[in-house]
């Protein structure tokens, strides 16, 4: 069974999954909160982002995975069923043509990055390759403190030119590096996305955090923002429940990379869980946006791909 919870709107994701079909379930209203256990079927739900500015059209951006971790293709509006308060949604819309997405690439450049850096730089610059004419990019790197060196744009070759210059020096702030890249997206509206890579944890040099931000403060700021965070873990000297618990916590997920050699691979791994998602829509009957907690549960029966 899976708990998650997404703060825009207000969401409450109760997510579970039984051998013939598989099912999400959250909560909307204000605040929303994500929590998550193991799955217990070999396809996974997750909703990855809730869209409600349109309200009382809601969008659920929807991934479904095979025991693989690979997307499952080819789904139907009929495939899906949707419920809010336990009372069926119809009808329910699904498409595959999803909107542009916002990108905040956030790169770990301390010190002991150095020897990943190239690996990093071909890694992230293949990455910025896949993006569509119509989605933007940032680029923040941090070290002892979160710096944007390139603000979103769709400009490719400026994501990258951007990529090709960083260098590893200093410590891990990894805390203020996620809240920031958080807040980056300011006012904007649709889809986004983190994808953050560190090979540490948060440490000022001598064992004790560096970031004023903490983790609590991380995942309440992804919660109430909607922004799923997608975290890869290199090598093996890191704190790997915390980026578990970061990336779970906000609808996102977790890719542990053993070397830097792992980590073209995990970003081409990563691209299609982005932009192979279904855009799962459907109008709600209430009536105004109270605040208040709404059960929301997405089903897929059975499975396919």
């Amino acid at each position: 069974m899976k708990r998650l919870t997404i703060a825009r709107y207000g969401l409450w994701l109760l997510c579970a999954a039984c051998v013939l079909a598989d099912a999400s379930s959250r909560h909307f209203g204000f605040p929303l909160a994500f929590a998550q256990d193991q799955p217990t079927s070999p396809t996974q739900v997750v909703i990855n982002q809730i869209d409600a500015s349109a309200f009382p059209n809601i969008k659920l951006f929807v991934s479904v995975q095979d025991a693989a971790g690979k997307m499952v293709r080819g789904l139907e509006s009929k495939d899906f069923f949707v419920t809010e308060d336990e009372v069926e949604q119809s009808p329910v819309t699904v498409a595959t043509q999803l909107p542009s997405v916002a990108t905040a690439l956030v790169l770990d450049t301390s010190g002991s990055m150095k020897g990943a850096i190239a690996d990093t730089k071909q890694a992230a610059t293949a990455y910025v390759d896949l993006a569509r004419p119509e989605d933007e990019m940032c680029l923040m790197v941090f070290s002892d403190r979160p710096n944007i060196v390139q603000s979103f744009t769709a400009d490719k070759n400026a994501v990258k030119r951007a990529v090709d210059g960083i260098k590893a020096r200093g410590n891990t702030a990894l805390y203020d590096a996620a809240y920031e890249a958080i807040k980056s997206f300011g006012e904007k509206k649709g889809r986004k996305v983190i994808i953050l890579l560190t090979d540490g944890r948060d440490d000022d040099g001598t064992n004790k955090p560096l970031s004023k931000k903490t983790l609590d403060d991380v995942i309440k700021a992804a919660k109430e923002t909607n922004i799923p965070i997608f975290a890869i873990g290199l090598g093996k000297d890191l704190d790997e429940g915390v980026l578990k618990k970061l990336a779970s916590e906000s609808g996102g997920r977790y890719f542990a990379s053993p070397s830097s050699a792992d980590l073209a691979a995990l970003y081409q791994e990563i691209s299609p869980q982005i932009t192979g998602q279904y855009l799962v829509s459907y109008a709600t009957d209430l009536s105004k946006r109270d605040g208040s907690r709404h059960r929301v549960v997405v089903k897929v029966q059975g499975s396919a791909g």
